[in-house]
């Protein structure tokens, strides 16, 4: 199984004692002897759990002589790490779209959702990547400008950091690529 599938991945961490084997696995790799001393659980329930979570797409399997060790998998770390970035920003990005773009009435808010909804979902279907949040952020421009109420400097501010980000992530990225990589 590619990829992390979310629902079964909510199904699979929906008991107690696969989130205490994942706190585990985040911190380093182990086998199913190691999980089972350190939970103070039998063999076959661990190896139960640790067969859903992979089923599940959590985690994933390496031989190592007679034992398998279970590690997180790559996606779900990069799940996790997105998430975390969500909770520590999202207000600050919540803050500026819903005070600082303009101002609006809630059939404007209404519009404004509306349109960006209908642009994310049409995107997506035809395969498109784009950001929800550039698109509400043009949304909500969109009522400004009709308004006459935008507010042009936090606009401006967005708009730096949306033409500032692409470069200094490539730079950034090859720099990395370049300090990494395997002589």
């Amino acid at each position: 199984m590619t990829g992390l599938d979310c629902i079964a991945a909510l199904k699979a961490l929906g008991e107690e004692t696969r989130l205490r084997i994942l706190r585990l696995l985040f911190k380093e790799p182990l086998s199913v002897n190691e999980i089972s001393a350190r939970l103070k659980a039998s063999q076959y329930n661990v190896s139960k759990h640790l067969r859903i979570m992979r089923e599940a797409g959590l985690l994933e399997a390496e031989k190592q002589g007679k034992q398998r060790l279970y590690r997180v998998t790559p996606e779900l770390k990069r799940a996790v790490a997105m998430a975390a970035g969500g909770l520590l920003n999202a207000r600050k990005v919540a803050d500026t779209m819903a005070n600082k773009i303009t101002d609006m009435n809630p059939g404007q808010g209404f519009a404004a959702n509306l349109a960006t909804a209908f642009l994310v979902n049409t995107a997506s279907y035809h395969g498109l990547p784009v950001s929800t949040t550039h698109v509400s952020v043009g949304s909500l421009l969109g009522i400004g400008i009709t308004t006459r109420q935008a507010k042009w400097r936090p606009v401006l501010g967005v708009l730096l950091s949306w033409v500032i980000t692409l470069p200094c992530a490539a730079a950034l990225s090859a720099l990395s690529y370049l300090m990494l990589r395997p002589r």
